[in-house]
């Protein structure tokens, strides 16, 4: 087994989104009894090991006995297998985010990369409607699956550049982050282009079964990928760091988007906005067995300092009725960041 280095993996770098639940299987194809024995052994071994605790121990032993059965032999049925295995990762109480991942699915994610183009971009980096109470830069980033630091700070660097370049993001005198497009995947290349909003006080935590808490997110970890980028592109959102932050977050916000909603609103001036999010807010590592299937553990929970642990959706401060014009939501965002920010009395920015 490889695990992800530490603070890549269990400071929540989500790799993979939920929606590879139920990733594709050869039907009636049988494999190796001892390599079916040996991906068990790992599966199992992992849990033992940092697993968050199943819901029900007898639960958990049924699925566990119904799985090593499914091992048992010279050649066994390997749909039947992975499906034992998903229905004994089900039993964790980890609200159904923890998972196998085939290798051949896992490989298709790592080389996705979002489109792009200028028409494209104006829906990602943009000046909400009414600007002349004040600009405020909306930024909707796309959902990212790229692993490995060098492909992140590339994702972050083209990102960056196109923010730099955009109309209306040098008299912008507010922001908000629309994280309606973070389905899932990695939250790293994301948190890497909002890098400049995350201060020493933010109070977003990983909570541990045995009560341990840490950052959510590294600063020396942040501060060693922001290294990474080109030096134009650093910086380039630090005119807004600790100042009212609107973000926008739905019930597509899940998984990945939920870690990186959560940590921007332990920032003490953020504000959320929408719907409640998807519910997928556990910690994963990422495990990677011998035969390249990735396995997503989920090891703890999102906490902010002083209070219980998140468990399910996260509730946006400003809940909007269902329905709602997502424009309108944006717009809802970005007209309180004018009012708190004093946008129009004193804007920021080089060309305001």
């Amino acid at each position: 087994m490889r695990f992800l280095p530490f603070v890549f993996a269990a400071v929540a770098g989500l790799l993979f989104s939920s929606v590879l639940h139920g990733a594709s299987l050869s039907s009636l194809r049988k494999v190796d009894g001892g390599y079916a024995r040996r991906l068990v052994q790992e599966v199992v071994a992992s849990l033992t090991a940092r697993s968050l605790p199943p819901r029900d121990e007898l639960e958990y032993k049924e699925a566990l006995e119904a799985v090593r059965a499914a091992s048992l032999g010279d050649f066994v049925d390997e749909s039947m297998l992975y499906r034992r295995i998903q229905s004994l990762l089900e039993t964790i109480d980890s609200d159904g985010h923890s998972q196998l991942i085939r290798r051949e699915d896992a490989a298709k994610w790592n080389k996705i990369v979002p489109p792009t183009g200028p028409d494209l971009f104006k829906e990602q980096a943009y000046i909400s409607g009414d600007a002349s109470r004040g600009k405020v830069l909306v930024l909707r980033p796309p959902q990212f699956t790229v692993q490995g630091e060098t492909r992140i700070a590339e994702a972050a660097d083209h990102f960056l550049g196109n923010v730099r370049e955009s109309i209306g993001y040098h008299d912008a005198c507010g922001l908000v982050v629309d994280l309606s497009a973070q389905v899932g995947g990695n939250a790293w290349p994301v948190l890497l282009v909002l890098a400049d909003l995350v201060t020493d006080y933010n109070t977003s935590l990983i909570s541990y079964p045995s009560r341990i808490r840490t950052p959510l997110v590294s600063r020396d970890y942040l501060d060693s990928l922001v290294g990474k980028l080109r030096s134009q592109n650093q910086g380039v959102l630090a005119k807004f760091r600790d100042t009212p932050i609107g973000i926008v977050i739905t019930g597509q916000t899940a998984s990945a988007g939920e870690m990186i909603a959560f940590v921007l609103k332990g920032e003490r001036l953020a504000r959320t906005f929408g719907s409640p999010s998807g519910g997928s807010t556990t910690v994963n590592d990422v495990v990677t067995l011998f035969n390249g299937d990735v396995l997503l553990v989920s090891v703890a929970r999102y906490a902010y300092k002083g209070q219980l642990e998140l468990r399910g959706k996260i509730f946006p401060d400003v809940e909007l009725p269902i329905g709602s014009v997502h424009g309108q939501i944006v717009e809802k965002a970005a007209s309180w960041v004018r009012a708190a920010s004093g946008c129009n009395e004193h804007p920021v920015g080089e060309g305001a």
